[in-house]
């Protein structure tokens, strides 16, 4: 569905949200070094004529876009746009012509996202942007006057 009253987003039919996770990889054997933090980089895509946000890993070393498995995920009807939270562990897509925010868990090992349960969530009058907090404790969603 299209976007018709976000003026921001004419002409773009998607938009990206992009995330850097941090995996601990266990040490091996006997060894005494700490584990090592690997950092595996995530694009997310909300298809906003359609019900889709698609995934991606991202090759660190030449930038290209593999898609996960599983991808595209369904969000809810016309998905305006995706916030990873800044743990990585989570994405919030917002939903402009269903009034709703889609909640995802995001896989730190595959990028793959699972709905949260009792996603989506009802939000006021068509919610055209969402973004975390620095704490990760708080979304805050942008609609239309």
């Amino acid at each position: 569905m299209k976007c018709p009253k976000c003026p921001a987003q004419r002409g773009r039919a998607w938009t990206i949200a992009l995330a850097a996770i941090a995996v601990t990889a266990a040490a091996c054997g006997g060894d005494s070094n700490p584990p090592a933090k690997v950092y595996r980089y995530y694009a997310y895509v909300a298809h906003r004529f359609s019900i889709y946000v698609s995934a991606y890993t991202i090759d660190s070393a030449t930038g290209v876009l593999t898609a996960v498995a599983g991808s595209p995920f369904a969000a809810d009807v016309g998905p305006c746009s995706v916030a990873v939270d800044t743990s990585g562990k989570f994405a919030l897509v917002t939903n402009y012509p269903s009034n709703s925010v889609s909640a995802f868990k995001i896989d730190p090992g595959t990028g793959a996202l699972a709905a949260v349960a009792g996603s989506p969530f009802a939000t006021e009058s068509g919610p055209t942007r969402v973004v975390v907090d620095p704490s990760g404790r708080f979304a805050y969603l942008t609609h239309p006057v």
